[in-house]
């Protein structure tokens, strides 16, 4: 398991069930737990003081029951090394001239070396040695400074190794949905780690899936629309062929399936059945959105922008060619849609209403 502190160091927890020698354990930071004592820890007061992983003042030692003579070698600084025989226990910490007990006295260092002794515990840098239960408190501790911060920096590769997702993955309702193309099929997680592949083993799914009013609905490419209601099993809707790569979305108590291919919109009020629009040709690529009262599709391969207020009938806007594969969204009163072919954004406000006679 990996997790960062709020300083972006890395702490590796790593579990060890035996009384075998531990060294050469490196790393920016790191949290073991053995069974080398009853229990063990080697911590900073405060995590969010961890500046730099040779720096080791103010860090805090405590054993309880070492179970084998040996010793604790902190790599990294060059004061005394804290020596233990069997049954030894400490609580102690680290000023930056001497270590401390816990009762406030000067603890007495016998200078022993490290050796191979079973029972030596050799740390470089800031390693952090716990026992489990204290293991488990100090990762939920962590987590609560982490917040959303960090995460995104650092990734690492699933169960799912192999094959490629191009309609990308979506989570809603507790399960994550990833669409697979070249024919890789619909795949589900419920933690975004662990894929299992679901009942459509086949299929590409450029489109994308999405998730709404208790339905899941998955665009294929020359594979239709595909329904699911827990995004684990899949069903093939009314339409078992055609591509659909501009994705289907849900608004204002309908869906509305982009076509691509010369495919035209198509409109569902269930997500199950579906049914062609007025618009019964061109490709829309640039997808479908719903805002301020109005649907906006995006044609690609000079189809141009097209709008309805319903979902099911459409008109052509002012814009009859060039390619909107880039999409188009609404905010702060103003629609912006995204050219594909080297022409550029454009622009729908109250002033292009007014200017085109609609005001």
């Amino acid at each position: 398991m990996a997790i960062l502190n709020s300083n972006g160091l890395y702490l590796d927890v790593i579990e060890k069930n035996d009384n075998s020698t531990v060294q050469n354990i490196q790393g920016d930071a790191r949290i073991l737990c053995m069974d080398g004592c009853s229990e063990i820890s080697l911590s900073y007061p405060n995590f969010q003081n961890i500046k730099d992983k040779n720096s080791l003042k103010g860090i805090c030692v405590t054993i309880t029951n070492f179970k084998n003579e040996g010793s604790i070698n902190l790599i990294g600084f060059t004061g005394p090394q804290l020596a233990l025989d069997k049954g030894d226990s400490i609580n102690c910490y680290w000023t930056g001239n001497s270590w401390i007990n816990g009762d406030g006295s000067v603890r007495s260092v016998n200078g022993k070396e490290p050796d191979n002794a079973t029972g030596n515990i050799t740390l470089y840098g800031t390693d952090i040695l716990i026992s489990e239960t204290e293991r488990i408190n100090i990762i939920e501790k962590i987590k609560q400074y982490v917040g959303t911060t960090l995460l995104g920096r650092y990734w690492t590769q699933s169960n799912k190794t192999d094959g490629a997702f191009e309609g990308g993955a979506r989570y809603a309702n507790g399960i994550w949905v990833a669409c697979g193309s070249n024919n890789n099929g619909l795949w589900y997680s419920t933690d975004g780690m662990n894929w299992t592949q679901s009942n459509k083993t086949n299929g590409s799914f450029e489109g994308g899936a999405r998730y709404a009013n208790g339905i899941w609905v998955a665009c294929g490419y020359g594979n239709g629309l595909w329904y699911s209601t827990d995004g684990m099993n899949w069903t093939q809707s009314n339409v078992s062929s055609n591509r659909f790569v501009g994705g289907a979305r849900y608004a204002n108590g309908i869906w509305v399936a982009c076509g691509s291919n010369n495919n035209g919109l198509w409109y569902s009020t269930d997500g199950m059945n579906w049914t062609q629009s007025n618009k019964t040709n061109g490709s829309f690529e640039g997808g479908a959105r719903y805002a301020n009262g109005i649907w906006v599709a995006c044609g690609d391969i000079n189809n141009g922008l097209w709008y309805s207020t319903d979902g099911m009938n459409w008109t052509q806007s002012n814009v009859s060619s060039n390619r909107f594969a880039g999409g188009a969204r609404y905010a702060n009163g103003i629609w912006v849609a995204c050219c594909s072919n080297n022409n550029g954004l454009w622009y729908s406000d109250v002033q292009t209403l007014i200017d085109n006679g609609w005001l």
